[in-house]
């Protein structure tokens, strides 16, 4: 219908190169439109797949100090005969010593969780404190008030007396959420370098100290 009407307004305004020009320059007008609504559509899947990538990178962060931290424990229980941190009952299925499958797939998830929360500009202040050290630490202060009530269940346990919320905050937590906060405003070739260089360290230790010495 569209194009009827633009050729029964040709023939009226006359077979001149006016008319042809006029003619020419209504047809493009839906044509110009639909190019630039295309590109805006591309652009705008181009950024929201960048986000959803980078959004997965804060996540990987937290995740491989996750894994790290928990092999460390499990060679505390070979080489000092108890590990810091244990998961005896409870679990649906026990990965290892101090982790089973309800906590890895929680610390799977909580880096991209809490980098959706924060505010995109690194620069900003909550309460005067720069907001990814502020979310750094108040999250990390959350999660080991939170593993005080935990301990008092029989699904998890600190073993030694010494142990207990504040170093768990500082040792582990304050490391698990540093790494997703703080890797965030990273240039993306800098995040896939730690990630990566957190992958190859455990995935040997894994090879190493699971599959060949069978020590965790």
């Amino acid at each position: 219908m569209q194009k009827r009407r633009y050729r029964d307004e040709f023939e009226q305004s006359g077979s001149n190169s006016a008319g042809l020009e006029y003619f020419k320059e209504r047809l493009h007008v839906p044509v110009v439109c639909n190019s630039t609504a295309c590109n805006r559509h591309l652009h705008l899947c181009q950024r929201d797949r960048k986000g959803q990538l980078s959004r997965h990178r804060r996540g990987l962060a937290l995740y491989m100090v996750h894994w790290f931290v928990e092999i460390g424990n499990a060679l505390i229980q070979h080489f000092g005969g108890h590990a810091l941190w244990t998961v005896p009952s409870g679990t649906a299925f026990e990965i290892m010593v101090g982790v089973g499958i309800e906590i890895n797939l929680m610390f799977a998830i909580a880096g991209i969780a809490v980098c959706k929360l924060m505010p995109k500009d690194p620069s900003q202040k909550i309460l005067g404190i720069n907001n990814r050290l502020a979310f750094t630490v108040s999250n990390a202060a959350l999660a080991s008030i939170l593993e005080i009530f935990l301990v008092h269940t029989p699904t998890f346990v600190w073993v030694y007396g010494w142990w207990g919320a504040f170093p768990v905050f500082v040792t582990v937590y304050i490391p698990f959420f540093a790494a997703a906060c703080y890797v965030h405003d990273w240039q993306p070739r800098a995040q896939k370098l730690f990630i990566g260089s957190l992958f190859f360290i455990n995935a040997i230790a894994f090879i190493v100290f699971a599959g060949i010495f069978k020590w965790i």
